[in-house]
């Protein structure tokens, strides 16, 4: 969801979801970041200090689905997809 300022047509993000079914989450370094992962395949990293999504991410094929992630210590993310395969994704 956007706020869109009628004057200018500036924008801000005002909110993000995941659109299907959330699979899995895990929290990064530090307890204000977690990265959560979802049916359509979709990794969103979000800051609970600010409330917002950092990063949405899709891998480059249509897999099928994401079934699990892992937030590494140097803010990457390790997301296992239905396909059999691991992604990366560098935040």
């Amino acid at each position: 969801m956007y706020r869109v300022l009628t004057n200018d047509l500036s924008y801000l993000l005002h909110s993000d979801a995941h659109a299907s079914c959330i699979n899995e989450l895990s929290f990064g370094a530090d307890s204000n970041t977690f990265a959560s992962v979802d049916d359509s395949g979709c990794l969103k990293t979000w800051d609970l200090s600010e409330y917002k999504p950092l990063f949405t991410g899709y891998p480059a094929k249509a897999t099928g689905g994401a079934q699990s992630c892992f937030y590494t210590c140097d803010n990457t993310v390790l997301v296992g997809y239905r396909d059999g395969f691991l992604r990366c994704f560098d935040m």
